[in-house]
C-alpha cells in the first residue's frame, strides 16, 4: 500500500508540490484573522474566576485587568497587626502598590482590616 502511495505522489509530484504550496498560501492568509480572533481573558461571566472577581470588586471597592501581584509582608518577631502603627504602615504599603500598579486591584489588612489577610 505505501509503494502504490509513493508511486502515485512521484507521478505527480507536480500536482503534489502544488496543493502544498497552495496550503501554505492559505495558511498564511487565514493566520491573520485567527491570531487576531485569539483573547487573552479568561473570564467568562457565570464562572468561578468571574464570580470571584465580582465578588472581590463588590467586598473591597476596586479592581483590575493586570496580572495578580501578592505582596508578603513579614513582621518583626513578637509583632502583630494589632499592635500600634502596624495597620498604619500596611496601608503605606497598599499606597505603594496602588501607585506601582495603577490599574491593579489591591487590598489588604490595611486597608480593610479584614483578618483573611494576615
Amino acid at each position: 500500500m505505501m509503494q502504490r502511495l509513493t508511486r502515485r505522489v512521484l507521478q505527480h509530484k507536480r500536482f503534489v508540490a502544488l496543493g502544498w504550496l497552495l496550503l501554505t498560501i492559505v495558511g498564511i492568509g487565514a493566520a491573520g484573522p485567527a491570531s487576531s480572533a485569539l483573547d487573552q481573558r479568561f473570564s467568562v461571566p457565570g464562572r468561578e474566576g468571574w464570580d470571584a472577581s465580582v465578588q472581590i470588586e463588590r467586598i473591597y471597592g476596586n479592581g483590575g485587568e493586570t496580572l495578580p501581584l501578592v505582596p508578603v509582608v513579614t513582621l518583626p518577631k513578637g509583632t502583630t497587626v494589632d499592635s500600634p502603627g502596624v495597620k498604619d504602615q500596611l496601608t503605606k504599603v497598599e499606597d505603594t502598590a496602588r501607585k506601582v500598579v495603577p490599574k491593579g486591584r489591591v487590598a489588604g489588612f490595611g486597608s480593610t482590616g479584614d483578618k483573611a489577610f494576615v
